[in-house]
């Protein structure tokens, strides 16, 4: 394993360590994923999340009331 790819493993490791991954969560009516646990970290938290999708994909027909989990 040359230098270049132990570096960029460490990188990568350093970034995914501060992901958080929310189970539960539903998203707003207008599809806006992100906006329920925004609201939820600025009411609680006092702070701001930079990025948040959801993982996976829609699943309509077998469980349509479960919302997908998010990574802030």
């Amino acid at each position: 394993m040359s230098d270049l790819e132990v570096h960029r493993e460490l990188s990568d490791m350093n970034r995914r360590k501060k992901n958080v991954i929310v189970p539960g969560l539903m998203g707003d009516h207008n599809g806006n994923d992100a906006v329920a646990f925004h609201k939820l970290c600025e009411e609680y938290l006092h702070c701001e999340p930079m990025d948040c999708t959801r993982l996976g994909k829609p699943n309509e027909q077998h469980a349509p009331d479960k919302p997908r989990r998010l990574l802030v």
